[in-house]
């Protein structure tokens, strides 16, 4: 009573004496009440109600007028049988329209080739990532065997403020805020190249997001990866790690012995010694006059003298040549306390944090002609600080 006549089960290799085996494309002849009521794949609906699509009252699943095979529980392979599925108010033809808090079967047939978060990676392929198949944004990009649906390149999976498509194209979308610059980055990783500057803000910079080494420090805006700790960006025996944390690295050979360096400038201070260099020396990769000499290797780019220098002289008179009493070398000190005093001992200068400043005015009492004091031998007291031997001497201001 199945609707398939007996010769053509024989041919088809079912039995035909069983209602419910059978080929359903087979069936030439309408089935029997018997087999009509009957729920051959026991998924809570009948054959009939399946077949049809239309609601049995006497029955408590109802197909919503989708027919499904009466010879599989789970016609869409969603995990779901087609029974549930009438009842949930999903689509029991739709493998991906399904509450997956009712999947009770495994999944499979038409489930596994469909991409049911749209991100490019069949369900199957998910399942075998350990991925998953209804988060569009857990996924691995290499197993992207489709073009992923026009929401998963709408969508901006890592936050960093350009789209999956701008990513993974490097074209720019004219209706967001930022453009990637022709750069193909990681849609899943918001710092491809793990520096610690996300991939919008390199965008910002015109930086290369997908070079660690290319990267405005003052711009981290994320953690550096373990990777990028461990580069040395600037090839001076220190890894970036150790530079921006002054923190040593057992595994390597120098150590920064505390001192913060630029991972981006192999010699910090100038003075044409590398940092990992002054770290085996113990001299101060911050100071351009802490070096030993033998170690230099690079061209010297510091600028300021490291030998303190007080001029005998000075003339201001206001045609912008050495016009103030300027010391070389102050900047090697934290603060400068300068004293100066007329050829009696009468205090006409002072100063707790010296700037090369003083033009011969008299900051005290009142001189002849005014505050401009007139040419003479000025006598001068320099505290460079602790430790620091005290300074005596002459100065000859000439108008």
């Amino acid at each position: 009573g199945d609707g398939v006549t007996n010769e053509q089960e024989g041919i088809d290799g079912t039995d035909p004496a069983e209602p419910c085996d059978l080929v359903i494309t087979s069936q030439t002849t309408t089935p029997d009440a018997t087999w009509l009521a009957n729920d051959c794949d026991g998924d809570g609906l009948t054959n009939e109600e399946e077949t049809t699509g239309v609601d049995d009252p006497s029955t408590t699943d109802t197909p919503n007028g989708e027919t499904t095979d009466p010879l599989n529980p789970d016609t869409d392979g969603d995990g779901v049988t087609d029974g549930t599925e009438g009842t949930d108010g999903t689509n029991p033809n739709d493998p991906c329209d399904y509450d997956s808090i009712n999947v009770t079967t495994t999944q499979g047939g038409d489930w596994n080739t469909a991409d049911c978060d749209g991100d490019g990676v069949t369900n199957e392929q998910e399942v075998l990532d350990g991925t998953n198949p209804i988060d569009p944004c857990e996924l691995l990009l290499s197993s992207q065997t489709t073009i992923p649906d026009s929401t998963w390149l709408a969508n901006d999976c890592d936050g960093d403020g350009l789209t999956n498509e701008e990513e993974t194209t490097g074209i720019d979308d004219p209706s967001t805020p930022t453009n990637p610059n022709g750069n193909v980055t990681d849609p899943l990783n918001p710092d491809t190249d793990g520096d610690g500057v996300t991939d919008v803000q390199e965008v910002t910079d015109g930086t290369d997001p997908n070079d660690p080494c290319d990267v405005i420090l003052a711009n981290h805006d994320t953690t550096p990866s373990n990777d990028w700790n461990d580069n040395d960006c600037d090839g001076d025996g220190l890894t970036n790690g150790e530079e921006t944390s002054g923190v040593d690295n057992p595994l390597t050979p120098n150590n920064p012995n505390g001192n913060i360096t630029d991972p981006l400038d192999a010699d910090t201070d100038g003075d044409g010694v590398l940092d990992g260099t002054e770290a085996v020396d113990g001299t101060n990769p911050n100071d351009p006059c802490s070096f030993i000499e033998s170690s230099i290797t690079l061209t010297v780019t510091a600028t300021a003298p490291c030998q303190l220098h007080i001029p005998e002289g000075f003339s201001p008179n206001g045609d912008g040549v050495n016009d103030y009493f300027v010391i070389e070398g102050l900047d090697n000190y934290e603060e400068v306390e300068v004293i100066i005093m007329n050829r009696w001992g009468n205090k006409v200068y002072e100063s707790n944090d010296y700037q090369n400043d003083w033009d011969g005015t008299n900051k005290f009492g009142v001189s002849v002609g005014g505050d401009a004091l007139p040419t003479s031998t000025y006598f001068y007291i320099i505290n460079l600080g602790e430790g620091e031997e005290v300074k005596k001497g002459y100065v000859y201001l000439n108008r």
